[in-house]
């Protein structure tokens, strides 16, 4: 109850600050409803826009950048960090509240492995901003979408996104969005000697075979380069290579599938997360084989973790559902724009059939609400407003009839 707190109170702390100063003229001058929109949007790594970031004046995408990189790195990871780095202790309660940022279970962040993750996300940004700068990108523009796409934000500094860059550049930050979304504890784990643990292997088989499955359906459809990225893309970081109103049919349906399952856990990429769709998965193939136990790679799943898993599924799915039927009983898009809007917004995508910037102030205040729980968790938000019971008894079990 009290991590949940920490999470939802800085997450909010730094969406508040960040809106203030976009509402600056030096950095914007954006009204109260499009600074909130765009700090959020900023820090939970969306890339939902309602002004074109390339018209920003440079302080303003200055601030768009430091809301990113501390949204993608976790305020209470990057906080830990900074107390780390200054010599500070770090409490036991900002530890575990960097480990439930991080989605790391019942785990504690130590001293060592916050300065390794926020050590290994700026590496991984220079590379990415030389690599950039190397395939002849300006140097702000090559910083800016390094760690736009690290952290899975997909806030670009061209008005077009990546539909104008050459083929290097699309690539190079497929490679930064596929870092981003596999999550810390993979990229170590790959870089050790220890033995994989089954969350690792996981990821790794549930993330790579999405990519494959999708790149197929694409390549069908689209030019190699841009079934390649909208592959990859949708998990979840919101950089697109062609309009995605100019997508097939098929192809939007699959891209909201990808948005929905997002990226992997402790990673800088939102949605239903890979391990959470295998687990739920996994318990419903049990089920319907009779077997009383969640089985994978010769190793029990903790109930406890499915039914997280589960609960994680059905209020994803609930919000989103909620949130479209608002924007349908308020907005005049088509039903697939709205759909396709609200679950690229809860899954931390940025992917638009271009409706954004059109939306009513209450169809904003509404995606804005849908970002910040698709970023800090359905479940962790649940937890800042409503108390654990204390069970200290037990009802008599009656059946009922389902399905």
């Amino acid at each position: 109850m009290k991590i949940a707190k920490y999470l939802v109170l800085s997450f909010g702390f730094v969406i508040f600050v960040g809106t203030l100063l976009l509402m600056l003229p030096a950095c914007g001058g954006f009204d109260f409803a499009d600074a909130l929109f765009t700090s959020t949007s900023a820090v939970c790594v969306t890339g939902l826009i309602v002004r074109d970031t390339a018209q920003l004046p440079f302080l303003g995408q200055l601030v768009i950048l430091v809301l990113i990189q501390l949204g993608g790195l976790g305020i209470l990871t990057t906080s830990g960090f900074l107390l780390a780095a200054l010599g500070g202790k770090i409490g036991v309660d900002l530890r575990l509240g960097a480990a439930d940022e991080l989605n790391m279970g019942s785990k504690v962040a130590t001293r060592g492995l916050l300065m390794n993750i926020v050590g290994l996300t700026f590496v991984i940004e220079l590379i990415g901003f030389l690599l950039l700068l190397t395939f002849g990108m300006k140097p702000w523009d090559a910083l800016f979408h390094s760690i736009s796409a690290f952290c899975n934000a997909g806030f670009s500094t061209f008005s077009s996104s990546l539909e104008k860059v050459r083929g290097s550049i699309v690539y190079t930050i497929a490679f930064l969005i596929v870092l981003g979304s596999i999550g810390f504890p993979v990229i170590m784990a790959l870089f050790s000697r220890r033995k994989l643990s089954l969350h690792v292997k996981l990821t790794i088989l549930g993330s790579f075979a999405l990519y494959f499955v999708s790149f197929a359906i694409f390549a069908a459809y689209l030019p190699l380069k841009d079934a390649i990225f909208q592959a990859i893309t949708p998990r979840t970081a919101g950089f697109d290579t062609i309009p995605q109103d100019d997508l097939p049919p098929f192809v939007r349906f699959i891209t909201m599938l990808l948005m929905f399952i997002g990226g992997a856990s402790a990673s800088t990429a939102g949605g239903l997360k890979v391990t959470t769709l295998i687990v739920a998965l996994l318990f419903f193939f049990s089920f319907i084989r009779g077997r009383q136990e969640v089985l994978i790679m010769g190793r029990k799943i903790p109930e406890e973790t499915v039914k997280k898993s589960l609960a994680i599924f059905f209020v994803s799915a609930s919000i989103i559902a909620v949130a479209i039927g608002v924007l349908v009983g308020i907005e005049n898009f088509e039903f697939e724009e709205i759909v396709f809007e609200v679950i690229s917004a809860f899954g931390t995508v940025g992917l638009s059939m271009g409706i954004t910037m059109n939306l009513s102030t209450i169809s904003k205040f509404v995606l804005t609400l849908v970002m910040f729980i698709g970023r800090v968790g359905p479940l962790t938000v649940s937890l800042f407003f409503l108390k654990r019971a204390k069970v200290l008894y037990s009802y008599p079990q009656e059946d009922v009839m389902v399905g």
